[in-house]
């Protein structure tokens, strides 16, 4: 059988943070992310008329490719009336992840996903956002970002810090992003893992085994205090911090 592939495409051209959904109707506006975002999360978008919402910032754009297995539509017939919901969540494989991938992309611990998907808070999206395909859990971005909020990127916050303390590397207070404690464990220069483990634990109180994920080091030359970021800590607080270390 043979599919039709349509596209919807859409550009903010305001000066807003814009809401769209199915990448052409406008749902509403708002005046900084974070009121977008937390807009985007009052939507229960498995039960909304939409397939998908995004948040446009100023200038950026979106589009939404989806098929129908309607043969009888023809391509001059008008693609508005489709059944998008249906034909993009069947259909559209992009915005679908493993339990694995998830827990890499929002910095959560190895097994929350799993455990949600069976008996915690994404139970209620299987066979609606979430599905088991043989032992490997699928779910769909827009039940993520639902019920963990947006994906969250240690390196952007990283660099949001570095421009906003204006750190070059020539300060005694020192701040570095690194994408696992593997990598933080080799860019120093103890001999032996117990060396590294004991003196994380000495100096920043944390227990290396049990941090996953990339992390951002908060550190000072000739000192025994700082802090190691994670994921599970709140954006604001990890700029508030670090701000209050390099005054």
């Amino acid at each position: 059988m043979n599919h039709l592939t349509f596209t919807h495409k859409c550009t903010n051209n305001s000066n807003q943070f814009v809401l769209v959904g199915n990448a052409k109707e406008f749902i509403s506006k708002h005046d900084t992310l974070e009121k977008a975002s937390k807009a985007l999360k009052e939507i229960n978008v498995g039960r909304s008329k939409w397939a998908k919402v995004d948040i446009l910032a100023p200038g950026e754009s979106t589009e939404l490719k989806y098929l129908t297995k309607e043969i009888k539509k023809t391509v001059e017939h008008d693609p508005s009336d489709l059944d998008l919901t249906k034909a993009v969540k069947e259909l559209q494989m992009e915005s679908i992840m493993t339990s694995s991938e998830a827990e890499r992309r929002w910095g959560l611990k190895e097994g929350t996903i799993r455990s949600a998907c069976t008996r915690g808070k994404l139970k209620k999206y299987v066979g609606n956002g979430v599905k088991q395909t043989d032992r490997t859990w699928l779910v769909m971005e827009w039940v993520m970002i639902k019920e963990y909020g947006e994906e969250k990127s240690m390196k952007a916050i990283y660099e949001k810090a570095v421009k906003l303390v204006g750190y070059d590397g020539t300060t005694d207070e020192d701040v570095r992003y690194y994408d696992s404690m593997q990598d933080y464990r080799n860019d120093t220069q103890y001999d032996t893992d117990e060396d590294f483990n004991n003196a994380v634990s000495s100096v920043f109180n944390v227990d290396p085994n049990e941090v996953e994920g990339p992390i951002i080091v908060l550190d000072s030359i000739g000192s025994v205090d700082g802090e190691i970021f994670t994921s599970e800590d709140d954006e604001e607080y990890i700029l508030d911090a670090i701000q209050e270390y390099f005054k």
